[in-house]
């Protein structure tokens, strides 16, 4: 089957190949019930032993490649001694997923953990917020390396304080590691930024910490609590119309808001007081910010402008809907797409670059 494009280098517009595109992504789905933490990560380790195992190998055999075993042990040590100290109740949900699979607990630490990568930056993610004209949705871009297409499960729970919540995540890894939503009407997602480190709490146990605020001020609290192991973006909204994006370096924090009811960020500073912090010039983030941006400027917002804006090719090969030059694991490429639409309480998920997948959808009940 050839890449459907919206925009781009092979020529035919998406609309005219939706055919050819399969009707299911095909993303495992986990519904945990009401459960408590370690319930929860041991229902996903056990529905999804085998996928999560080949992801830990995956990881693992990278990994090895860039540092020694003792290092790698070291890491994980560090991650777990902070995570256990701010969150205990996801180091449990982790060591129930480690149980539930089958998988030596640091093994899986350091397959959950991004600080545990050890690998440069890539330019990668696009997140959207609309949140005007009745309109209140989120959609993102997920891009990683190729071939980790096959690398997300969709997971739903209720957690014993009766918060409810949706979440695409990373086979291995905590719910909210790509998109999330939950019973309160809250939708986030992140992009990475800056691409600084230090000791402190790993981002997807922030992450997972997000899922269950009741409110954006909620949120930011989650989000900025310190010290944080790496510097990273997350943008919020909630189905009242508010949005919110946090721009996080390691020691300071900046909030920006959607004046308009439109907000974009890639992965380049956009808060001028971080921007001592850019160590690199980023053409990819610049260009998918510009092109987004301006797809969003010239009509009302939708679930069919925002399916356009993801599927765009504009500016190829620094597109929103983006893909890898070469199969290398440094390569980066959009994995997966998400759209959460708070009017529905919705998540529509899509495998790898969504040209080539249709969106299919998951209802979270308010």
């Amino acid at each position: 089957m050839r890449y459907a494009h919206a925009q781009g280098p092979f020529g035919e517009p998406w609309e005219s190949l939706a055919a050819e595109v399969p009707a299911v992504t095909v993303f495992p789905y986990v519904d945990a019930g009401s459960t408590d933490h370690e319930g929860l990560g041991r229902a996903i380790g056990e529905q999804l032993r085998r996928p999560i195992r080949a992801q830990c190998d995956k990881i693992l055999t990278e990994l090895s490649r860039r540092a020694s075993r003792e290092s790698l042990n070291q890491v994980a040590e560090r991650l777990l001694a902070q995570g256990a100290r701010a969150f205990p109740q996801y180091v449990r949900e982790i060591e129930g997923m480690a149980a539930g699979a089958g998988v030596d607990f640091r093994r899986m630490l350091l397959t959950c953990l991004e600080e545990s990568a050890l690998s440069v930056l890539r330019e990668r993610c696009t997140t959207i917020a609309f949140a005007a004209d009745g309109c209140t949705m989120l959609g993102h871009n997920e891009d990683w390396a190729p071939g980790f297409e096959d690398s997300f499960y969709v997971v739903r729970a209720t957690m014993p304080d009766g918060v409810a919540f949706l979440s695409l995540a990373y086979m291995g890894s905590p719910p909210g590691s790509s998109v999330a939503l939950n019973s309160h009407g809250i939708a986030f997602s992140g992009n990475s930024l800056l691409g600084l480190q230090q000791p402190g709490i790993a981002k997807n146990l922030l992450l997972r910490s997000q899922i269950e605020a009741c409110s954006l001020a909620d949120f930011e609290r989650r989000a900025t609590r310190a010290p944080r192991a790496i510097s990273n973006n997350t943008m919020a909204l909630d189905r009242d119309g508010g949005v919110v994006n946090i721009e996080m370096a390691l020691a300071e924090h900046a909030v920006l808001r959607a004046d308009d009811g439109i907000l974009v960020h890639t992965n380049h500073v956009l808060a001028p007081q971080l921007e001592r912090h850019e160590r690199f010039e980023r053409p990819c983030s610049r260009r998918r910010h510009a092109t987004a941006s301006d797809m969003a400027s010239v009509a009302p917002p939708s679930k069919d402008l925002m399916r356009r804006i993801l599927l765009s090719h504009d500016g190829w090969p620094h597109s929103v809907c983006l893909h890898a030059a070469t199969e290398h694991y440094d390569d980066a490429q959009t994995v997966a797409s998400a759209i959460v639409d708070l009017a529905e309480m919705s998540l529509e998920v899509a495998k790898g670059p969504p040209c080539a997948h249709r969106f299919e959808t998951y209802r979270l009940a308010a």
